[in-house]
């Protein structure tokens, strides 16, 4: 590759790094969206607010050709924030730019780590900030042995794959 392609150069490579997961995540937040109003089931925490906000006023989708117009609004609204944040983006990067290299960085990751540690401990006390230590712990072992992260998802997926044995196949008594 030459200069400027790479991602370490900031070339063409980044940039579309940056699309590809922002269309990514818009296309995740629509179809969660979408959901909601097919399968009435909330897919995200956007989407659980939605329902707890319309309550009752949640109108199933069933015919391809009739949106609902709640799920219309959402995802006009959803349209306005991204042109909203895009040029917003845009003004601010230019700013960034220009100053990045003022911003104490240790001192920001210090107060970031510490603001964490506070937020935890309000939020779900002791226990909390033992979940989150192992959790870091956790995070910390991959990049130590040589493996991606996202092999970690089995801490995730194996509990709730037993808790739905447990739950829909009654396998709660062999337990």
């Amino acid at each position: 590759m030459r200069t400027g392609e790479t991602e370490e150069d900031g070339g063409k490579a980044t940039e579309e790094f940056l699309v590809t997961v922002g269309a990514i995540n818009a296309a995740n937040a629509v179809s969660n969206f979408v959901a909601l109003f097919v399968i009435y089931k909330a897919r995200s925490g956007a989407a659980k607010a939605a329902q707890g906000i319309l309550g009752d006023g949640l109108v199933p989708w069933t015919d391809i050709w009739s949106v609902p117009w709640q799920l219309g609004l959402i995802i006009v609204s959803m349209l306005l924030s991204g042109i909203i944040a895009y040029l917003a983006t845009v003004r601010v990067s230019k700013v960034f730019a220009r100053n990045f290299h003022r911003v104490p960085y240790r001192k920001l990751i210090g107060a970031v780590a510490v603001m964490l540690v506070v937020l935890v401990f309000l939020l779900s006390g002791p226990l909390g900030l033992v979940i989150m230590a192992i959790g870091t712990l956790l995070g910390a072992i991959p990049p130590t042995v040589g493996v991606k992260r996202v092999h970690l998802m089995g801490c995730l997926i194996m509990p709730l794959l037993v808790s739905w044995a447990v739950e829909w196949l009654g396998w709660g008594a062999m337990i």
